[in-house]
């Protein structure tokens, strides 16, 4: 696994990230299987295994992402089956394997309902499970976005980027673009990208409009419809549909620009006090989903603000020492602040 904190990017190097995901995708084989074809067993030297009763070839569940998977199909809970000793859970996952796919045949009426993807690479003829999900999830691979970004924008730099390891479940990518632009306090800002997708599953492919500020390597997110630019379902996304999705996000950006920069201009010329920052935090304290400790640090860091943009800044800088995913909802936070919230065409 990934050792350092998950609050610090990765290498930004753009093609040795590419070169790295695509020595990912040519050793990942998805195969389509039933699981009613296969039996559980904890191999001493293996561990978590998956045999084909018909041949004993042998699907490890490679890292905690199968077993969550598999363990999500059969209904046992992940945490149950880690402290259970390896000789119960033979017999608990076998039964639960059986149980699980009576029920999916029986709502299925006999058709897919233990039918799955299964994403593997194989060593010493052993087949290593990535990823188990429905046979109709739409999974595209990083190198596949990454390769779409670069060809859709073609200046674009990487500014952060997290979960680049084989075992993890979810990449974290964002991009400056070209198009730059002044607030009003004399600091470039660029438009720009954060992307959310997994290769494994695991989560939907989430596009965000950004405001990058290049000076402090922190962000605000423009939201439409109260929501991200885009967001798939459940089901995924295709390749296919990603390139118009991508230059269309910055078709809207630019489109939606003059309004981004009235709002950011006025937001440097408004001016605050201490009171006024004070007012500002204590009414959003309670806002669900944000956290009070958290918002009380920010206001610390906000009291000497001289308008409310430096308010803003104080907030999405403090989120660069938060865990991703929850440094996104402070930067969707901030650009609520300004007003950056767009309808859906």
């Amino acid at each position: 696994m990934v050792s350092v904190a998950d609050n610090v990017s990765e290498s930004l190097d753009f093609e040795a990230l590419i070169k790295k995901f695509s020595k990912t995708k040519e050793v990942t084989e998805d195969k389509y299987l039933y699981l009613r074809d296969f039996r559980y067993v904890h191999d001493k030297d293996l561990g978590h295994t998956l045999v084909d009763r018909s041949n004993n070839d042998q699907y490890v569940l490679y890292g905690d992402t199968p077993i969550r998977q598999l363990c999500k199909i059969v209904k046992v809970p992940f945490d149950f089956l880690k402290r259970n000793p390896n000789y119960l859970n033979d017999d608990i996952m076998d039964f639960w394997l059986s149980e699980t796919l009576k029920q999916a045949e029986e709502k299925s009426n006999g058709t897919h309902g233990d039918h799955k993807l299964f994403r593997v690479f194989k060593k010493n003829s052993v087949n290593y499970v990535r990823a188990i999900v429905d046979y109709d999830v739409s999974i595209v691979n990083n190198i596949d976005i990454l390769d779409l970004v670069r060809d859709t924008f073609k200046s674009a730099e990487l500014t952060f980027v997290k979960g680049t390891d084989f075992l993890d479940s979810v990449l974290n990518f964002r991009v400056s673009l070209e198009e730059k632009f002044d607030p009003g306090d004399g600091e470039v800002c660029h438009l720009g990208l954060h992307i959310k997708t997994s290769e494994l599953g695991v989560s939907k492919f989430v596009l965000d409009s950004l405001i990058y500020r290049p000076v402090c390597d922190n962000g605000l997110i423009v939201k439409y419809g109260g929501k991200p630019y885009f967001s798939s379902n459940y089901k995924g996304v295709a390749t296919s549909d990603l390139s118009g999705i991508l230059s269309n996000s910055l078709e809207r950006m630019n489109n939606d620009l003059s309004v981004s920069l009235g709002n950011l201009r006025k937001s440097v010329e408004e001016k605050v006090t201490n009171s006024d920052v004070r007012s500002l935090f204590n009414k959003f304290k309670t806002q669900r989903g944000l956290n009070p400790k958290f918002m009380e640090m920010v206001e610390g860091r906000a009291s000497l603000s001289e308008n409310l943009w430096q308010v803003v800044n104080n907030i999405t800088n403090a989120a660069k020492e938060l865990p991703t995913d929850q440094r996104v909802k402070y930067e969707r936070f901030a650009g609520d602040l300004l007003q950056l919230d767009f309808k859906v065409n």
